[in-house]
């Protein structure tokens, strides 16, 4: 049974988490659909939000993040662990995946949100991360290629539609 951490602690390695993404025509996860939103950049620690589902129901997750994105990817956290960028070097920090109370920006401040489904807040630090590599450069393609590498990862598994297309029209 997986319950809610501490702000910032680790998630256990089995849970599993859930993107809400836009996704492409084709309905696969894309690279962008895993970069920070400016909520996720301002926020007081930046990380890419997610939902530990163990917690966090889909439509729980879908009306906690107000965006009315289309898909849900599903990843596994000690795989989400275990990607690293490529090429690779030792001064990119590993993602990790931690507990994160759920805000909302109300008003120029960051409130807590209180709403079923809202413990399940996750988020993946080290996305964002700056600096340099071992070799003087900054960090952007890094950054691009673990995105990448969560879109090929959350489309190892079918992506579950959070909405269903409309209806044509009868005629």
């Amino acid at each position: 049974m997986i319950v809610a951490g501490d702000e910032g602690t680790a998630l256990p390695g089995e849970a599993e988490i859930v993107r809400l993404c836009r996704g492409s025509s084709d309905g696969r996860a894309t690279p962008e659909d895993f970069a920070l939103s400016s909520a996720d950049k301002s926020s007081p620690v930046a990380r890419l939000s997610v939902w530990c589902t163990a917690l966090t129901t889909l439509q729980q997750a879908d009306a906690l993040t107000e965006r009315r994105l289309a898909l849900a990817a599903t990843l596994v956290v000690d795989e989400v662990r275990a990607l690293r960028p490529h090429p690779d070097d030792p001064a990119v920090s590993s993602l990790d995946v931690h507990w994160e109370r759920a805000l909302r920006l109300l008003g120029g401040a960051w409130v807590v949100v209180d709403e079923p489904g809202a413990l399940g807040h996750a988020g993946i630090a080290s996305l964002d991360q700056e600096g340099r590599d071992s070799r003087g450069q900054g960090l952007k393609a890094y950054r691009k290629s673990l995105r990448r590498r969560l879109a090929d990862l959350a489309n190892t598994r079918p992506l579950l539609p959070l909405r269903q297309a409309a209806a044509p029209p009868a005629g």
